[in-house]
């Protein structure tokens, strides 16, 4: 394996990388999915320069349940250790923020559909705040993440996204939502209730939203993984 490829953590079969193999694909830059649920292996250190690592309905403390989840972790907190560029998404941020000495557990209340955030200037989200509608699906959140930057946050929850250094980028949302995805998640029967929880109805009725959050998140990728080139 070429040591130039980014590997893509995906935990299950419904919570793909979702529009992030469509970014790496334009720009060709090569990529490898690691299926943890198919029993693919995770990679050496050695193997890679990039990892992401995607979402899921598991939770950062169930690893007694999920037999690859200490591997992983170690994974992830060897590559923050190298500095290696590492993206995490929902749970992948949730695990992030875990290897940085943060606390993850459980909210409390659901935070399901498509609620804006407020997110600040930054090397990685932009030169301006701004404000941004973003699909959410998650029950656990982070804490504030030791040593880094505080990039968004909304009502729901105050730590909605983070940055460390110029290697490290943790969103609690999904910036790599599609609209096949966000039908999918709409006709989920087991769709969470709650004050920050929408209907059915109501996330398929912001499908619009999806081409916003989209171009702004490939603008990230492109400032993340290829800052030399945005200059």
């Amino acid at each position: 394996m070429s040591t130039d490829t980014t590997i893509i953590i995906q935990h299950e079969a419904d919570t793909t990388p979702g529009s992030t193999t469509t970014w790496f694909e334009q720009k060709k830059m090569p990529f490898r999915i690691i299926k943890l649920y198919e029993n693919h292996l995770l990679p050496n250190l050695d193997d890679f320069s990039n990892l992401i690592i995607c979402g899921g309905s598991m939770n950062v403390d169930q690893e007694e349940k999920f037999s690859w989840m200490k591997s992983e972790k170690k994974l992830i907190k060897d590559s923050l250790e190298q500095k290696k560029k590492v993206l995490g998404l929902c749970l992948g941020a949730q695990l992030m923020a875990e290897a940085f000495g943060a606390k993850v557990g459980r909210m409390g209340y659901s935070e399901v559909g498509w609620h804006p955030i407020e997110i600040a200037p930054h090397a990685f989200t932009g030169p301006e705040a701004m404000t941004l509608s973003v699909f959410q699906w998650h029950s656990y959140c982070f804490s504030d993440v030791p040593k880094a930057l505080h990039l968004a946050s909304n009502e729901a929850w105050l730590n909605q996204a983070y940055a460390r250094g110029s290697y490290a980028l943790g969103f609690q949302f999904h910036p790599e939502t599609t609209a096949a995805w966000m039908n999918e998640c709409a006709n989920d029967k087991t769709l969470p209730t709650g004050k920050f929880c929408q209907r059915s109805e109501l996330i398929r009725d912001q499908f619009e939203k999806q081409k916003n959050m989209q171009a702004w998140y490939f603008k990230v990728l492109d400032r993340f993984f290829l800052p030399n080139s945005t200059k």
